[in-house]
């Protein structure tokens, strides 16, 4: 077995992106910007439920939406252990939110759970990768933003209030633009991806987060 990883955050003291594994199980996962603008002990919410995935992957050994319901719980665990439960049942901008990709190695089989935007890669060839509908309307509206006012440091800020309002899609399976995340509520069934692969089958497995503006 051969691990290479790379991880870069927005800046030097902050990455939402976390990685960890084992003898059998790879996890990536990729917690969401925190819209509260709130920390704890100087880690943001999407930090936290980085960690929190990453530690029940492999600390269980479930899959699929077991795996997601039980890493839910962890992070509900968390929001009443931070005094946060009842504004995160007011608003999912204030939930500790995250995405992710975990790789068994079971036997004879390679199981892989997928939630969200973090995408993977088999033998260099077959890429899963799940975009959200919500994420390719705001690009297009910060890429318009930018070029009629060539205001590159701005868009962001232009952004900020409907990266804020697509929350009230998270977790939404009715709503067209609904999309799914761990964020210690309930997560769909419909937006967990679970399949089962022939170990003797692949000899490479990149994992990557949204991060990326194309497949590496």
């Amino acid at each position: 077995m051969h691990v290479d990883v790379f991880t870069k955050g927005k800046t030097e003291e902050q990455n939402e992106d976390f990685f960890g594994y084992d003898d059998t199980t790879y996890v990536v996962a990729d917690g969401a910007t925190d819209k509260s603008g709130n920390t704890y002990n100087d880690k943001t919410g999407g930090e936290i439920a980085a960690h929190i995935i990453v530690a029940t992957c492999l600390q269980t050994n479930l899959n699929g939406p077991a795996l997601v319901k039980e890493i839910n719980q962890r992070i509900r665990q968390e929001h009443i252990a931070q005094g946060i439960l009842e504004a995160t049942e007011e608003h999912a901008k204030n939930r500790f939110t995250g995405t992710f990709v975990c790789v068994r190695h079971i036997e004879k089989e390679f199981v892989i759970t997928a939630l969200g935007d973090v995408s993977y890669r088999l033998n260099g060839i077959y890429t899963y990768s799940e975009q959200k509908e919500i994420d390719i309307i705001n690009a297009k509206k910060r890429a318009d933003y930018i070029t009629e006012t060539h205001d590159i440091p701005g868009s962001r800020r232009f952004l900020y209030p409907h990266l804020s309002m697509q929350f009230a899609y998270q977790n939404i399976p009715e709503h067209p633009l609904g999309y799914g995340t761990v964020d210690g509520s309930e997560t769909p069934d419909k937006y967990v991806h679970l399949r089962h692969y022939p170990s003797n089958s692949i000899e490479r497995i990149e994992i990557f987060t949204d991060g990326y503006y194309y497949s590496p």
